[in-house]
């Protein structure tokens, strides 16, 4: 079965607010049933041969502005890693980078035939895009690190039915780390509030800092720690 991060861990639509440059909350405008759990894939994600990603944009995005910021999170990857994106020709596994009406959404690794990276109108932000090409390249959730309790404290009583299903850990033979330090502030880490059945009041949270509980999680921009883990992924010299 595929690694469907929009099944397992990233919910459908998330509506990305910016507060003083941080991604301060991402709240899901959707969600959907999970027909996969957790620790039905055995294997970790597969990455994309030689490194390269042959990618199409649908016609029907024609914005100016939307195809900038695309070129934009394809060149920071390029810039920063051996990674290389090509305009789809003939293959037959690329990602296909859609508008939806309601989902962002993104297959986890490479997938057999057409991958499709989803974005509803809330999703086209540097952000989210690159959360979810991250997604597409072979990162899931940082969150879902096997690790993750030594760094995070999850709020239980917060979270409801489905949504708590995303915060579950990936085991590590599924979720490789590669030697890389937890990342509070990488781009595929959920931020404090997400999913949350309270928005607002005492324990809104979902998500926080094991040593800092006010620090915000998450960030609008692709870490040092993310480029390193993409490096070792696909083992960039």
């Amino acid at each position: 079965m595929a690694n469907l991060c929009v099944l397992i861990l990233c919910g459908l639509a998330f509506q990305v607010v910016h507060t003083t440059g941080q991604r301060q909350a991402e709240l899901p405008t959707i969600d959907a049933e999970l027909p996969l759990r957790l620790g039905d894939e055995k294997k970790a994600p597969r990455t994309w041969p030689n490194a390269k990603v042959p990618y199409k944009i649908s016609s029907a995005v024609v914005d100016t502005d939307k195809i900038r910021l695309i070129d934009r999170v394809i060149r920071d990857i390029e810039d920063n890693t051996c990674i290389r994106f090509t305009n789809r020709r003939f293959e037959d596994e690329y990602m296909n980078i859609q508008t939806d009406r309601m989902a962002c959404s993104a297959q986890v690794g490479v997938q057999t035939g057409i991958n499709q990276l989803n974005l509803a109108d809330s999703c086209w932000n540097y952000p989210t895009i690159a959360h979810m090409v991250l997604h597409v390249l072979g990162l899931y959730h940082e969150n879902n690190r096997a690790d993750r309790d030594d760094y995070v404290e999850i709020n239980a009583e917060n979270l409801r039915g489905l949504n708590a299903r995303k915060f579950e850990k990936i085991p590590a033979n599924q979720f490789p780390v590669l030697d890389t330090p937890y990342d509070l502030n990488s781009i595929t880490h959920f931020p404090n509030k997400i999913y949350g059945i309270k928005q607002s009041g005492s324990r809104d949270w979902t998500i926080q800092a094991k040593r800092n509980p006010s620090q915000q999680l998450g960030g609008n921009r692709i870490t040092a720690n993310d480029y390193r883990k993409l490096k070792k992924l696909y083992r960039c010299q």
